[in-house]
């Protein structure tokens, strides 16, 4: 019996890596792969707790850790604006419990299910969509259209903006303004200097001027 608890155990831990890693793959890319992948995470997340048992107090040591309860706090303030919008506030709700609230449960379980190893490969993962995607950005650039999703170039202002495969050029551009300083540690972060390293100056030169082309001021 134990066996065999063990091995599902195992198969659940491996399909939710596997949609780890999808979700890392189409986070720039798209909202439908994203939003399945949350959702089967989540639903075998909570058929692993209740096969293996975890206890309460497990749960409660994600919060001993001083950048989750950063985290909390910080996901606690940004609800305050829910009280200042007005008729939109069951937009702003919905924001706040299903768009922040999804990050907050995906970091609690990456640190649950997902290993230093294969957390390293979640991020790889991302870090290379966030390449495909750059050159998208360019390739729109040039041609008009991107060669994924083909979305078009965007109106902004007096200019023409990229999206590459986001819906607004505000959201691309959000999306590189955060990534920027992850890939930033990752490439650069070494002991020393190796033949790559040009590569991964031309990489984050990328990411930055498909940020500029946004043209997008909160970005």
């Amino acid at each position: 019996m134990g066996d065999i608890k063990d091995k599902t155990v195992a198969i659940i831990d491996n399909l939710i890596f596997f949609f780890f890693i999808a979700l890392s793959l189409f986070l720039p890319i798209s909202n439908a792969v994203i939003e399945s992948s949350f959702g089967v995470i989540i639903s075998l997340s909570i058929l692993i707790f209740f096969i293996k048992h975890i206890s309460l107090s497990k749960i409660k040591t994600f919060f001993s850790y001083k950048i989750n309860l950063y985290l909390l706090l910080f996901f606690l303030a940004i609800g305050l604006s829910i009280f200042n919008s007005g008729v939109l506030w069951r937009k702003s709700l919905g924001a706040w419990l299903f768009k922040w609230g999804e990050g907050i449960l995906l970091f609690y379980f990456i640190q649950i299910f997902l290993s230093k190893n294969n957390i390293r490969v979640f991020v790889r993962v991302l870090v290379l969509s966030t390449l495909v995607v750059s050159i998208n950005g360019i390739y729109q650039y040039i041609h008009g259209y991107g060669f994924i999703r083909h979305f078009t170039l965007m109106p902004a202002r007096n200019l023409i903006a990229i999206r590459s495969t986001f819906p607004h050029y505000n959201n691309f551009g959000g999306f590189l303004s955060s990534i920027f300083f992850i890939v930033a540690f990752i490439e650069l972060n070494k002991n020393k200097v190796n033949y790559f390293l040009t590569l991964k100056i031309l990489f984050l030169l990328l990411i930055i001027s498909n940020l500029f082309l946004t043209y997008s001021r909160g970005a």
